[in-house]
């Protein structure tokens, strides 16, 4: 009886032994994480992030203010011979319209349209003020073709104005000559308009409406007026009051 147990027994540990051997699972090979770093080629060279270029500063303004054009006379008009054209900005804010600029170009006999370019330095433009481009054509010193003037915006880059026309210049009749407190202006008519002068320009005025007294307004510009009421003149440029005008001796 103990030699069938223990052959049981010997039998039995084989066939447990090869059980085992057939369940045992093989460990599963750990696979070391990949970095970024590890995973780039040896050889391949890293490319930097694109920099972004700074942008430049800000171009200083320029320090001159250019205004184009061109003069040009009315079809079938010849320019008077030997004459010179002159183009001219004028703070039209001030009462006598001072020049800021001017540009003088003699003119061939065959001209009738002429280009110009006024070259105004900035430093001589005050903020506040308002400014004017107008051109003539001048005979022997004196005028003969003007134009009309032209507002300009003393802010811009540049300024195109394109073309002036030019006009007959109107000789007054009637002329005086005038003294208001210490403002100078010759007065005088063409037409139905009134012609004040002062300082180098011309400004036309037109009858308007008046409860007292006759009443001219100047063209484009409310502000400036003439009254005349009974004996007493009375001149207003820009909003400002003179005191009554008298005749003086002599055209300023």
């Amino acid at each position: 009886m103990r030699r069938a147990g223990g052959m049981g027994l010997f039998i039995l540990v084989p066939v447990l032994l090869l059980a085992a051997c057939a369940t045992r699972v093989d460990p599963v090979p750990v696979v070391p994480a990949v970095t970024v770093a590890s995973a780039a080629q040896p050889n391949t060279p890293v490319v930097p992030a694109p920099v972004q270029p700074v942008p430049p500063p800000t171009a200083q303004a320029a320090k001159t203010l250019d205004i184009r054009g061109k003069l040009s006379l009315p079809p079938g008009s010849k320019p008077p011979a030997r004459s010179t054209t002159v183009v001219e900005l004028r703070d039209v804010s001030a009462p006598d319209g001072a020049v800021v600029a001017e540009v003088r170009t003699p003119l061939r006999a065959t001209q009738v349209a002429t280009p110009f370019t006024l070259v105004v330095e900035r430093s001589t433009l005050r903020a506040g003020k308002s400014y004017a481009v107008q051109g003539a054509i001048l005979e022997n010193a004196g005028a003969t073709w003007v134009s009309r003037p032209v507002p300009v915006d003393p802010k811009a880059d540049q300024v195109d104005v394109g073309a002036l026309l030019l006009e007959p210049f109107q000789p007054m009749g009637f002329a005086s000559a005038l003294r208001c407190g210490k403002q100078h202006a010759t007065m005088g008519f063409h037409g139905d308009l009134m012609l004040l002068k002062i300082g180098g320009r011309t400004l036309e005025l037109q009858q308007a409406a008046s409860e007292q007294g006759i009443l001219f307004v100047a063209v484009g510009d409310p502000t400036t007026r003439v009254l005349t009421e009974d004996d007493t003149t009375t001149l207003v440029l820009k909003g400002r009051t003179y005191p009554p005008c008298v005749l003086a001796t002599a055209a300023p």
